[in-house]
């Protein structure tokens, strides 16, 4: 299922491809990278609140991901959200 939909990507077929990442989420729930790749999916089409919603789950599922960070990160600042990243303490040199 992520194969064909990343294959639909190239094709810009949002709505197949989202239909092909949920299909494997049903599957597999805990599959960060479907999460991530369906999320990104919605963004191309717009719906950016199920777009910050799935690549905020695929952080919580696999927090050893920077990308997934900086694209929740993304996400929060296309719908107008502050920013998580901004917010954390940086570290004394």
């Amino acid at each position: 299922m992520a194969a064909r939909g990343s294959a639909y990507e190239a094709k810009q077929k949002y709505d197949s491809a989202i239909a092909d990442y949920s299909e494997a989420i049903r599957l597999d729930p805990k599959y960060a990278f479907a999460y991530f790749n369906r999320g990104l999916f919605y963004f191309y089409r717009g719906t950016l609140d199920k777009a910050l919603a799935d690549c905020s789950q695929a952080n919580e599922l696999d927090q050893k991901d920077a990308g997934y960070a900086l694209w929740v990160d993304i996400m929060r600042q296309r719908n107008n959200l502050p920013s998580r990243l901004s917010r954390r303490p940086r570290k004394s040199t």
